[in-house]
């Protein structure tokens, strides 16, 4: 593998993860951060949603990304994104 498309990808994969927190941070409300906390705040509710968001999504890495830049921005706290994590594991 090469070390400088390696370096490469990873240089673009961080900058689109700030891209998607910063733009997290922008368009959050009060109402989407609600709706987060209610799904996550148990953790069998946040292992069911994300049982089933990945199940939409076909993609457990797209919705760990996602709720990684959601954890960036506050929308919701790591523990909620840990019981989401644990849905699609």
């Amino acid at each position: 593998m090469n070390f400088f498309g390696f370096i490469g990808g990873l240089s673009f994969f961080l900058f689109g993860m700030n891209i998607m927190e910063t733009g997290l941070k922008r368009i959050s409300g009060n109402k989407i951060k609600n709706k987060l906390k209610n799904v996550s705040n148990n953790p069998i509710k946040g292992v069911i949603f994300g049982t089933i968001i990945t199940a939409i999504a076909q993609s457990s890495s797209a919705v760990s990304v996602s709720l990684i830049g959601m954890s960036e921005a506050g929308l919701i706290t790591f523990s909620q994104s840990v019981y989401i994590i644990m849905g699609f594991s």
